[in-house]
């Protein structure tokens, strides 16, 4: 065998091992250190819950809430409103538990703000298989002391959270948390007018109780609480809430 031909079987060889080591152990995908993609899920903070609904006082009883969303931006700290991630319309189904809402790409770092952005249900052909959404970016429905009880909220005035928290490599869940409650802080329900005997609270078409329902939406911010899926296992706990300005 001339010296031609040993370089040939050689380089062959050489290259063979190589293709054999590229298919055999494909290179580690580069981790990712700049952003995390960041499941939310919206829940519900009342403690007392059962398979027929959500208990929030003693005379309330939720078996449906629902906010129409039309976007939630995340703002960090110390970072222009341009650099704001923000989410695709859902619907935030509180009473639901385990269910992702919706996700998005989030660039690491310490958050200080998050902005949520209702929307009318039925707006640009949303949601039509839910015909009580349609006019409305807030419903829900259930009962007080027995007597049903309807809310349906039109008004479509940004929410903010100001609280920081942060998102790092680890980060992979995001809970939003609506204490119910809380909407009904100074809302006298026994004041309220009933409509065929049920209580309506609404401020589009057939408005009813909306002096109630007036005071009622005042107290969506205050109910409004952020936090981190801190020990992954995809479970909201109240104690992973953050509260405004970062108390917690």
């Amino acid at each position: 065998m001339n010296q031609l031909n040993i370089q040939l079987v050689i380089l062959t060889l050489f290259c063979g091992s190589c293709l054999g080591t590229e298919v055999g152990n494909p290179p580690e995908k580069p981790v990712n250190t700049d952003h995390s993609e960041i499941e939310i899920d919206f829940v519900s903070q009342s403690v007392q819950s059962n398979i027929s609904g959500l208990n929030v006082s003693s005379d309330v009883k939720f078996d449906v809430a629902v906010i129409v969303v039309k976007d939630l931006r995340f703002r960090r700290c110390n970072q222009g409103e341009n650099k704001a991630p923000r989410t695709r319309s859902f619907l935030a189904e509180l009473l639901k538990k385990d269910l992702v809402d919706t996700s998005v790409k989030m660039p690491l770092g310490e958050y200080c703000r998050m902005d949520i952005r209702p929307k009318r249900g039925g707006e640009d052909s949303a949601f039509p298989d839910r015909p009580e959404l349609k006019g409305n970016t807030m419903y829900a429905r259930g009962s007080f002391k027995g007597t049903p009880l309807v809310i349906r909220y039109e008004g479509d005035d940004e929410i903010s959270f100001f609280g920081k928290f942060e998102i790092d490599s680890s980060s992979d869940r995001l809970f939003i948390s609506v204490d119910l409650g809380e909407w009904f802080t100074n809302v006298d329900l026994d004041q309220a007018e009933l409509t065929d005997g049920q209580i309506i609270l609404s401020d589009g078409d057939g408005a009813s109780n909306t002096d109630l329902l007036e005071k009622l939406s005042a107290n969506f911010e205050a109910s409004i609480s952020v936090g981190l899926d801190l020990n992954g296992n995809g479970v909201f706990d109240p104690i992973e809430l953050r509260g405004e300005d970062g108390d917690d």
